[in-house]
Protein backbone atom coordinates (compact mmCIF):
# COMPACT_ATOMS: atom_id res chain seq x y z
CA UNK A 1 0.00 0.00 0.00
CA UNK A 2 2.69 2.31 0.40
CA UNK A 3 3.47 2.64 -2.97
CA UNK A 4 0.02 4.42 -3.46
CA UNK A 5 1.84 7.44 -2.21
CA UNK A 6 3.65 7.99 -5.63
CA UNK A 7 0.88 9.45 -7.85
CA UNK A 8 -0.47 11.07 -4.86
CA UNK A 9 2.53 12.72 -4.07
CA UNK A 10 3.35 13.58 -7.86
CA UNK A 11 -0.58 15.19 -7.71
CA UNK A 12 0.17 17.15 -4.98
CA UNK A 13 3.62 18.38 -6.18
CA UNK A 14 2.31 18.96 -9.49
CA UNK A 15 -0.93 20.79 -8.23
CA UNK A 16 1.96 22.85 -5.41
CA UNK A 17 4.23 23.90 -8.43
CA UNK A 18 2.11 26.91 -9.95
CA UNK A 19 1.84 28.57 -6.01
CA UNK A 20 5.30 30.04 -6.88
CA UNK A 21 6.38 32.84 -9.01
CA UNK A 22 9.41 31.85 -11.48
CA UNK A 23 11.58 34.66 -10.43
CA UNK A 24 11.19 33.95 -6.65
CA UNK A 25 13.76 30.48 -5.39
CA UNK A 26 13.37 31.00 -1.87
CA UNK A 27 9.16 30.63 -1.92
CA UNK A 28 8.58 27.79 0.92
CA UNK A 29 5.90 26.48 -1.93
CA UNK A 30 8.51 25.53 -4.09
CA UNK A 31 10.60 23.35 -1.91
CA UNK A 32 7.53 21.97 -0.80
CA UNK A 33 6.23 20.86 -4.14
CA UNK A 34 10.10 19.66 -5.41
CA UNK A 35 10.17 17.85 -1.70
CA UNK A 36 6.84 16.08 -2.47
CA UNK A 37 7.21 15.53 -6.03
CA UNK A 38 10.43 13.97 -5.53
CA UNK A 39 9.08 11.71 -2.70
CA UNK A 40 6.61 10.66 -5.74
CA UNK A 41 9.49 9.88 -7.77
CA UNK A 42 11.30 7.76 -5.34
CA UNK A 43 8.14 5.60 -4.66
CA UNK A 44 7.14 5.31 -7.98
CA UNK A 45 11.19 3.92 -8.81
CA UNK A 46 10.34 1.43 -5.93
CA UNK A 47 7.45 -0.05 -7.25
CA UNK A 48 8.60 -0.69 -10.68
CA UNK A 49 11.94 -1.77 -9.12
CA UNK A 50 10.04 -4.29 -6.61
CA UNK A 51 7.27 -5.36 -9.63
CA UNK A 52 10.20 -6.03 -11.98
CA UNK A 53 12.12 -8.21 -8.93
CA UNK A 54 8.95 -10.31 -8.58
CA UNK A 55 9.24 -11.54 -12.22
CA UNK A 56 13.03 -11.61 -12.48
CA UNK A 57 14.20 -15.09 -13.51
CA UNK A 58 17.07 -14.87 -15.26
CA UNK A 59 14.95 -14.88 -18.44
CA UNK A 60 13.21 -11.61 -18.64
CA UNK A 61 14.50 -8.88 -21.09
CA UNK A 62 16.42 -7.15 -18.51
CA UNK A 63 17.16 -6.86 -14.58
CA UNK A 64 14.84 -4.60 -11.78
CA UNK A 65 17.81 -2.15 -11.52
CA UNK A 66 17.91 -1.27 -15.17
CA UNK A 67 14.35 -1.01 -15.32
CA UNK A 68 13.81 1.04 -12.66
CA UNK A 69 16.91 3.57 -13.45
CA UNK A 70 16.22 3.87 -17.01
CA UNK A 71 13.01 5.74 -16.13
CA UNK A 72 15.78 8.74 -14.53
CA UNK A 73 17.13 9.06 -18.39
CA UNK A 74 15.19 12.25 -19.90
CA UNK A 75 13.97 11.32 -23.38
CA UNK A 76 14.45 7.41 -22.84
CA UNK A 77 11.66 7.53 -20.61
CA UNK A 78 9.64 8.70 -22.51
CA UNK A 79 9.90 4.98 -24.24
CA UNK A 80 10.90 2.94 -20.94
CA UNK A 81 7.78 4.04 -18.82
CA UNK A 82 5.90 1.94 -21.76
CA UNK A 83 8.09 -0.51 -21.40
CA UNK A 84 7.94 -1.02 -17.94
CA UNK A 85 4.60 -0.04 -16.55
CA UNK A 86 2.27 -0.78 -19.99
CA UNK A 87 3.84 -3.63 -20.98
CA UNK A 88 4.41 -5.05 -17.34
CA UNK A 89 1.10 -7.48 -17.91
CA UNK A 90 2.73 -9.60 -20.87
CA UNK A 91 5.98 -9.82 -18.91
CA UNK A 92 4.58 -10.91 -16.14
CA UNK A 93 2.39 -13.71 -17.65
CA UNK A 94 5.43 -14.70 -19.88
CA UNK A 95 6.76 -15.57 -16.36
CA UNK A 96 3.81 -17.18 -14.93
CA UNK A 97 3.93 -19.42 -18.39
CA UNK A 98 7.65 -20.06 -18.35
CA UNK A 99 6.90 -21.29 -14.53
CA UNK A 100 3.88 -23.19 -15.55
CA UNK A 101 2.59 -21.16 -12.53
CA UNK A 102 -1.21 -21.86 -12.10
CA UNK A 103 -2.06 -18.03 -10.99
CA UNK A 104 -4.63 -15.75 -12.70
CA UNK A 105 -2.94 -13.70 -15.17
CA UNK A 106 -2.89 -10.55 -15.44
CA UNK A 107 -4.68 -8.72 -17.96
CA UNK A 108 -2.40 -6.17 -20.64
CA UNK A 109 -3.51 -2.78 -21.49
CA UNK A 110 -5.87 -0.87 -19.53
CA UNK A 111 -5.02 0.99 -16.36
CA UNK A 112 -1.15 0.40 -17.19
CA UNK A 113 -1.30 1.81 -20.18
CA UNK A 114 -3.56 4.88 -19.77
CA UNK A 115 -1.03 5.50 -16.54
CA UNK A 116 2.10 5.38 -18.65
CA UNK A 117 -0.09 7.67 -20.73
CA UNK A 118 -1.01 10.40 -18.23
CA UNK A 119 2.22 9.96 -16.02
CA UNK A 120 4.03 11.55 -19.73
CA UNK A 121 1.05 14.26 -19.95
CA UNK A 122 2.12 15.16 -16.43
CA UNK A 123 4.95 17.69 -17.77
CA UNK A 124 2.71 19.26 -20.14
CA UNK A 125 2.13 22.82 -18.92
CA UNK A 126 -1.60 23.49 -18.01
CA UNK A 127 -3.01 20.09 -18.34
CA UNK A 128 -0.05 18.46 -16.74
CA UNK A 129 -1.73 19.09 -13.21
CA UNK A 130 -5.22 17.67 -14.37
CA UNK A 131 -3.02 14.58 -15.70
CA UNK A 132 -1.08 13.82 -12.26
CA UNK A 133 -4.63 13.87 -10.75
CA UNK A 134 -6.44 11.50 -12.82
CA UNK A 135 -3.19 9.59 -12.33
CA UNK A 136 -3.80 9.50 -9.01
CA UNK A 137 -7.12 7.38 -9.56
CA UNK A 138 -5.83 5.38 -13.00
CA UNK A 139 -2.29 4.66 -11.33
CA UNK A 140 -3.47 3.32 -8.07
CA UNK A 141 -5.82 0.91 -9.95
CA UNK A 142 -2.74 -0.30 -11.51
CA UNK A 143 -0.80 -0.20 -7.98
CA UNK A 144 -3.34 -2.61 -6.72
CA UNK A 145 -3.45 -5.10 -9.28
CA UNK A 146 0.16 -5.21 -9.51
CA UNK A 147 0.60 -5.81 -5.97
CA UNK A 148 -2.08 -8.31 -5.79
CA UNK A 149 -0.51 -10.65 -8.62
CA UNK A 150 2.74 -10.30 -6.67
CA UNK A 151 1.38 -11.29 -3.38
CA UNK A 152 -0.20 -13.96 -5.48
CA UNK A 153 2.74 -14.97 -6.76
CA UNK A 154 4.67 -15.12 -3.69
CA UNK A 155 2.17 -17.08 -1.04
CA UNK A 156 2.41 -19.70 -4.28
CA UNK A 157 6.03 -19.13 -3.81
CA UNK A 158 5.99 -19.89 -0.23
CA UNK A 159 3.32 -22.59 -0.78
CA UNK A 160 5.67 -24.93 -2.58
CA UNK A 161 9.10 -24.34 -1.32
CA UNK A 162 10.16 -27.45 1.01
CA UNK A 163 10.39 -26.68 4.66
CA UNK A 164 12.29 -29.29 5.40
CA UNK A 165 15.29 -28.82 8.02
CA UNK A 166 18.38 -30.21 6.86
CA UNK A 167 19.55 -34.05 8.59
CA UNK A 168 23.42 -33.28 8.22
CA UNK A 169 25.65 -30.41 7.94
CA UNK A 170 28.58 -29.56 5.33
CA UNK A 171 31.39 -30.28 6.53
CA UNK A 172 34.52 -29.29 4.36
CA UNK A 173 37.12 -32.91 4.14
CA UNK A 174 35.10 -34.58 5.96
Amino acid sequence: MTFLAGPVCLAIGRLLAPLWPTDDSANPWRALAMAVSLAGVVSLLWFVHSAWSAIHDRRTAFSPELAAFFLLIPIVNCYWVFRVIAAYPKDHNAMLDRQALPLPRIRPGGVFVWSSMLLLLTVIPYIGAFAAVANTAVAGVMILKTCAAIERLRSFAALISPRTKPTETYAPGG
